[in-house]
């Protein structure tokens, strides 16, 4: 009777263990799409492809978490999933600095994956969706092309260096990512 006892109570709790709803996906999982003047990189969605951060056709969304930077007011973004190893976005370069998935952060020297800000669109009614920016001084969001096939790499350009001509300007937007309610 103590055995049919034990299975009993095991099935139960396996049964509601199954049952119950998952748990919450995190509240600050965001995609990252570009906003173009330019038909045809608008609404497109961000890639990784050989450790740069663009515009591949064919490649997996990119998922990043945001997490609080040690740096006033900026964030960190993971990718997601995470894995063994971290992995973050960051800046790497001078004057044009390539949006790069930089693995281990902690111990990448020259590239800043500390200082990104995540700016409110305002609209008390989509809360998880705005504009990405980089908290240096001056610049902007440009977009190389990486290769034919309309493959473009995301890069901050500031302005203190001398580039080939061949960029468009973009603003980065974030939006949560979809969520499972309890």
């Amino acid at each position: 009777m103590k055995f049919l006892t034990s299975i009993a109570s095991l099935s139960m709790a396996a049964a509601l263990a199954i049952a119950s709803p998952i748990a919450k996906a995190s509240d600050n999982l965001y995609a990252l799409r570009v906003s173009s003047k330019d038909a045809q990189l608008d609404g497109k969605y961000l890639s990784v492809f050989d450790n740069v951060v663009g515009i591949f056709p064919g490649r997996q969304t990119l998922f990043v978490t945001a997490s609080e930077s040690s740096k006033k007011g900026c964030v960190e973004l993971h990718l997601h999933p995470t894995g063994i190893i971290d992995h973050a976005l960051g800046l790497v370069g001078e004057g044009v600095k390539e949006l790069h998935d930089i693995a281990n952060p902690a111990s990448s020297p020259g590239a800043d994956w500390t200082s990104f800000a995540m700016n409110s669109a305002g609209d008390p009614g989509e809360p998880n969706l705005g504009s990405l920016s980089y908290t240096a001084k001056g610049g902007r969001w440009v977009v190389f092309p990486a290769k034919a096939g309309g493959e473009w790499k995301v890069t901050w350009l500031d302005g203190s260096s001398i580039t080939t001509q061949n960029y468009m300007p973009i603003d980065l937007v974030y939006e949560g990512a979809m969520t499972i309610s309890q």
